[in-house]
C-alpha cells in the first residue's frame, strides 16, 4: 500500500503496469480532522469499477512447428510447417464494441530444395493457409462515420502462395 497527501493546486499522473493477479484500488479521501489519513472516501475506483481486459493481450497464444532437413536424391531438401493459434482480445484500452481482434488460427508451409552444391535454392511456400481473417488494427469511429460501434479494421492479408529463388556467390 502507498498513502501520500494530494495538494489541491497540484497536477498528478498515476502509472503502473497491471498483470493477471494484482488488486487495484485508489481511494481518495477527505481532510480528517486530526490530520491523518482517515477522512470521509471521496472517490474510490477498484478491480471492480477496472473489470476490464488488457488491451492487444491474448489469454492465449501458442505456436508449433516442425522443421526438416534432409537429402532426397542427391538433393538437399528443407521443409517447414507451422501453425499458431491467437485467442479473441480487445483492442482499445476501453473495450470498445466493435473493437475485438477475432481469435486466429494460422498454418504456414515452405518446401525448398538446394541445387548446384546448395549455391541454388528454390522454394515454394504457402502463408496462412487456412485463410483465416486476421486484423492489424481496429480503431472505432465516430458515430457520424457509420453510427454508435461504427470501426474501422486493417485486415491482414488472407492466403498466399509464392516462390522464391535464391542463389549464393561464393
Amino acid at each position: 500500500y502507498h498513502q501520500a497527501a494530494i495538494r489541491g493546486d497540484g497536477a498528478y499522473r498515476i502509472k503502473g503496469r497491471r498483470t493477471g493477479q494484482d488488486y487495484i484500488s485508489f481511494t481518495v479521501h477527505g481532510t480528517d480532522p486530526t490530520g491523518g489519513f482517515g477522512g470521509p472516501v471521496l472517490a474510490d475506483i477498484n478491480d471492480n469499477d477496472l473489470n476490464l481486459d488488457i488491451p492487444r493481450l491474448s489469454p492465449l497464444t501458442y505456436s508449433l512447428g516442425a522443421d526438416y532437413l534432409g537429402d532426397v536424391g542427391g538433393r538437399t531438401v528443407k521443409a517447414r510447417v507451422s501453425y499458431s493459434y491467437r485467442d479473441a482480445n480487445f483492442y482499445t484500452d476501453a473495450n470498445t464494441v466493435g473493437t475485438e481482434l477475432q481469435s486466429a488460427e494460422i498454418l504456414e508451409a515452405s518446401v525448398g530444395v538446394g541445387l548446384m552444391n546448395n549455391r541454388l535454392t528454390l522454394t515454394v511456400y504457402g502463408r496462412n493457409l487456412l485463410d483465416d481473417v486476421t486484423e492489424n488494427t481496429i480503431n472505432p469511429l465516430p458515430p457520424t462515420f457509420g453510427g454508435p460501434g461504427a470501426a474501422l479494421a486493417l485486415l491482414n492479408k488472407g492466403r498466399t502462395y509464392g516462390a522464391s529463388v535464391r542463389y549464393a556467390l561464393r
